[in-house]
């Protein structure tokens, strides 16, 4: 016996669907897909003789309505956001709708401090002046904390100042150095 026998199909789709009754959007989607994965596991296994999903539309995506944060979880985004990184990333979500990935891909020249001009994913638009002092503040802190990178990415990381791939998951990162996360850099004693 290879597992636990598969429930048997009652043969109406009414069954089913009274269980799928009270399911919305992904939570829906998901249960029909494994039911229809699991009806047509038992019906080639000859448990069940009629898969009763198998007409069941899954239906369209419901995206709900992007919502404002209201003002006290901005005041908790603020308070969390406690290195220069983390402000102008934070700023580059909130002002400028930048998503992580976007985000991380901004490289030096995306940012032109004299002209007030920013590049996000192709398109400049003028820089504002809280996001700009960010920026100045980041890129103070970067020269300082790694004078000799070649990055030419904005935001660098411990794992990136000496490379020049961007920071791929830098709001998961802490600016500070952590010297035994990554077993591949991670130095090790000769044992005595």
């Amino acid at each position: 016996m290879v597992g636990p026998p598969c429930p048997p199909a009652r043969g109406h789709q009414d069954d089913v669907l009274a269980e799928l009754g009270p399911l919305h959007g992904s939570l829906r989607k998901l249960t029909i897909v494994g039911l229809r994965s699991l009806f047509a596991f038992c019906k080639k296994n000859g448990t069940v003789f009629r898969n009763p999903t198998t007409r069941i539309r899954v239906g369209q995506q419901e995206y709900g309505v992007i919502q404002p944060l209201s003002p006290g979880e901005v005041d908790e985004a603020v308070t969390t956001a406690t290195t220069p990184a983390a402000r102008l990333v934070l700023a580059l979500a909130a002002v400028h709708a930048a998503r992580s990935g976007t985000i991380c891909a901004l490289r030096l020249d995306d940012v032109d401090l004299g002209n007030r001009r920013l590049v996000i994913a192709g398109r400049a638009r003028p820089l504002d002046d809280f996001t700009r002092e960010l920026v100045q503040r980041w890129l103070g802190y970067r020269r300082a904390r790694w004078p000799g990178t070649a990055n030419p990415h904005l935001l660098v990381t411990q794992q990136t100042a000496s490379g020049t791939s961007p920071a791929s998951s830098f709001l998961g990162q802490e600016d500070a150095a952590r010297p035994h996360s990554n077993p591949r850099t991670t130095t090790r004693r000769p044992s005595t």
